[in-house]
């Protein structure tokens, strides 16, 4: 008989910095109804900060965030964890952005207005794990 493995997995945690309360809050409410860990972030000093006190899976900045923006946010986390996949939040159509975006090399990005699904499918898709989405 095969030996079963009760090992429960972490859940996934990951940093969300927006300066948008409502927007912030509510991409948090989100994630953790999925089941994730979230720690929210009004500024791109605060994400850092936390960062620098933690161990996140996956970070999602808005692009224009106060204090440090998101390029530079995401520079500093690149130094502190340089295999923890960020993606960049900005405003559709914001083409001179998308160009300075894909000069980082990044390739991970979100445009708002943000939809509950694309969210939702984003942590499984970047993370490789199993998409449980309901209704899926």
């Amino acid at each position: 008989m095969p030996e079963t493995n009760n090992v429960q997995k972490s859940p996934v945690r990951l940093l969300v910095a927006d300066d948008d309360p409502v927007l912030r809050s509510t991409i948090g409410k989100l994630y953790t109804r999925a089941g994730y860990l979230v720690t929210l972030s009004a500024s791109g000093d605060q994400a850092v900060q936390l960062a620098r006190k933690g161990i996140f899976d996956m970070v999602l900045i808005d692009l224009n965030i106060p204090e440090r923006d998101g390029l530079g946010t995401l520079a500093a986390l690149n130094d502190l964890a340089p295999d923890t996949p960020v993606v960049l939040l900005f405003a559709e159509g914001d083409g001179e952005t998308y160009e300075k975006l894909m000069s980082t090399g990044s390739n991970r990005y979100l445009t708002k207005p943000l939809r509950q699904l694309s969210l939702l499918a984003l942590v499984p898709d970047i993370l490789g794990m199993d998409n449980d989405i309901a209704g899926e």
